[in-house]
């Protein structure tokens, strides 16, 4: 027993803890015990009864990494937390292109509501107000050709311009638009490649409203047919007939033959 007693002595507190726990079986609870009493007289009474519970050293081991673990999941969860509930500042780039587009939103402005919806008496008198006219009424009254009459479109176009100095649209589309047959017939013949686009197109049918015989003929020169139709389905000679402009639409065709 001296013997036992000698190596007990050398262990230290970590190998005594393993040793114990290995000795620790139901048929040593005796030796078990008396093992306990001398080599670590700090322990209490209850510690050395014959059940003899889990050591808290090694408790403390299995707890800590547990709740280390548990602290992060919880800082992390209220990091995030705290950062949805912040409010979060968009960037002034953002916020001033927001403010522009819905400055200029058709959705906001009576006059291009009015157009939107082809009402044509509440255009004429909403061109009145100046402070309706945009530098993009007159593009947005175009792409709505379709539904919209020439006339009212060109009335756009002149209160744009006047209101402007300019009507911002391609030279050949704005001097048709505005029955400029002089201007028109000069745009033209400086094109010597006219690809027919829709906007060439929209001119050629402008023309057929508002223009005379030579700027039609000039179209017609160019490759434009008397059989294209507007976006409404109509042809040249259905345009003029419409705008009073039939005697030129005559002139030109058979000036063509």
């Amino acid at each position: 027993m001296a013997d036992i007693e000698k190596i007990l002595s050398e262990l230290d507190a970590q190998e005594m803890s393993e040793l114990l726990d290995g000795i620790d079986a139901q048929q040593d609870m005796l030796l078990s015990a008396r093992i306990k009493q001398k080599a670590l007289p700090q322990l209490t009474k209850e510690d050395s009864a014959p059940e003899v519970r889990e050591k808290s050293i090694p408790r403390i081991f299995k707890i800590i990494p547990v709740a280390a673990a548990l602290i992060i999941f919880i800082a992390g969860a209220v990091v995030a937390v705290s950062e949805l509930a912040s409010p979060q500042k968009e960037p002034e780039t953002t916020t001033a292109v927001t403010t522009t587009q819905n400055k200029n939103s058709w959705r906001d402005n009576p006059l291009m509501l009015a157009i939107s919806s082809g009402n044509e008496s509440l255009i004429e008198s909403l061109l009145t107000n100046t402070i309706l006219l945009t530098e993009d009424v007159l593009t947005f009254a175009i792409d709505c050709a379709d539904f919209l009459s020439y006339t009212v479109i060109q009335e756009i176009a002149k209160a744009v311009e006047k209101s402007f100095g300019t009507t911002g649209l391609d030279a050949l589309l704005e001097s048709t638009l505005l029955g400029d047959s002089e201007k028109a017939l000069k745009e033209l013949k400086e094109r010597e490649n006219m690809l027919m686009t829709p906007l060439e197109k929209l001119s050629f049918f402008f023309s057929a409203a508002f223009c005379d015989s030579e700027v039609i003929s000039e179209f017609m020169e160019k490759g434009f047919d008397v059989s294209l139709k507007d976006a409404s389905g109509k042809s040249i000679f259905e345009i003029a007939e419409k705008y009073g402009n039939e005697e030129n639409v005559k002139a030109a065709e058979e000036g063509s033959k």
